[in-house]
């Protein structure tokens, strides 16, 4: 039997100092609370491998292998080191150092993020600092507050998202497109 990911919560019993408690989520609730995180992160279950009918017990063998989404939750909760993660993480702490992500990063509204980052495609809804190499795209929410420089192929600033540092387009190519600014662009606004 292979069990999900470990779940990390900060955690005090009585006068004792917070400290730090891991739980694992057995098979069956495992793949449920997988479902919902990638649900959250946008994925559908329109992409089963094979056709295999919803629910079925081989489809929910693979969507668990799948959608695999480590996550690190707790309120007091620090981590620092070197990590390289194969698939996706959710930060909900404050986490130091160096990440290697091999899919998407999720940056929690009570995530605190101060390290140089490799991944695919990052969401940040909390606190990032740091430099940022995304082969994909990043997202800042408009819960989300970056300082530092992020290497991308596309970056998305929701309204209320704060961004301060600098931007490099990865790949290389000029864009031969014009750009303009979008007063510019309205409706009978002169020229």
């Amino acid at each position: 039997m292979r069990l999900a990911p470990a779940r990390i919560r900060a955690s005090s019993c009585g006068d004792q100092p917070v400290g730090t408690r891991v739980e694992a989520r057995g098979p069956t609730t495992g793949r449920v609370a997988m479902r919902k995180e990638a649900e959250m992160l946008g994925r559908s279950g329109a992409s089963r491998p094979g056709g295999t009918p919803p629910g079925s017990a081989s489809e929910d063998r693979r969507s668990a292998a799948e959608m695999t989404l480590l996550t690190i939750v707790g309120d007091s909760a620090r981590v620092e080191g070197k990590f390289d993660i194969a698939e996706s993480i959710h930060i909900e702490c404050a986490v130091g150092g160096e990440l290697k992500v091999g899919k998407q990063l999720v940056i929690g509204e009570k995530g605190v993020v101060s390290a140089n980052v490799q991944t695919v495609d990052a969401l940040i809804r909390g606190v990032y600092e740091g430099t940022m190499v995304a082969t994909g795209n990043v997202e800042i929410t408009t819960t989300g507050r970056v300082n530092g420089n992020i290497e991308t192929d596309s970056l998305v600033i929701s309204k209320g998202g704060f961004f301060n540092g600098n931007v490099v387009k990865t790949g290389g190519r000029e864009s031969k497109a014009p750009v303009y600014l979008v007063e510019d662009k309205r409706v009978g606004v002169p020229r």
